[in-house]
């Protein structure tokens, strides 16, 4: 999934000219048909009945209980530690490479003001503090950003001092 996310990441910031590196984007390749045979498909073996395919054959023919629901163990704390670590440099890193420069281009800025109990707090500044999609940018961007990053965060919290 991480590296999934780099690549897309990068694709993104290629698109918007921020990246100095560019990604190269191919278009879906043509398959080749030149050498496509008008041969007839082999015929495949025989099957052979043994003593194992009995086990398999019985498993094929039971019945699968769809209405029992299937129960997914809770994840511990100490596994969740895939991402990164929760401290003030990550995150700070991680808003001056992908947060601050779009909330930049709207003519505000973001502020990382402390990170307590795995809670970040943060604050919108300049013109995003009278943006009618700030508390969404906050939402579905930033905290939804920030808990890819960070898969042991609980919560983001807005300190940003609306405008009527």
């Amino acid at each position: 999934m991480f590296g999934i996310r780099k690549t897309v990441k990068s694709l993104v910031k290629t698109v918007l000219g921020m990246d100095d590196n560019p990604v190269e984007v191919s278009k879906w390749e043509q398959p080749d048909f030149s050498q496509v045979t008008t041969e007839p498909a082999p015929t495949p073996a025989p099957k052979v009945e043994s003593e194992n395919t009995s086990a398999i054959d019985s498993a094929e023919s039971t019945e699968v209980d769809t209405a029992t629901p299937v129960m997914i163990p809770p994840v511990a704390d100490d596994e969740v530690a895939e991402g990164m670590e929760l401290t003030v440099e990550n995150v700070e890193e991680v808003i001056d490479e992908y947060i601050r420069p779009g909330v930049a281009a709207d003519g505000g800025d973001i502020q990382l003001i402390k990170i307590e109990d795995n809670d970040v707090y943060v604050k919108l500044t300049g013109a995003c503090q009278s943006c009618s999609s700030a508390i969404m940018t906050m939402k579905m961007g930033v905290e939804a950003l920030l808990r890819e990053e960070f898969p042991s965060m609980r919560e983001l919290i807005d300190e940003t001092e609306y405008a009527s």
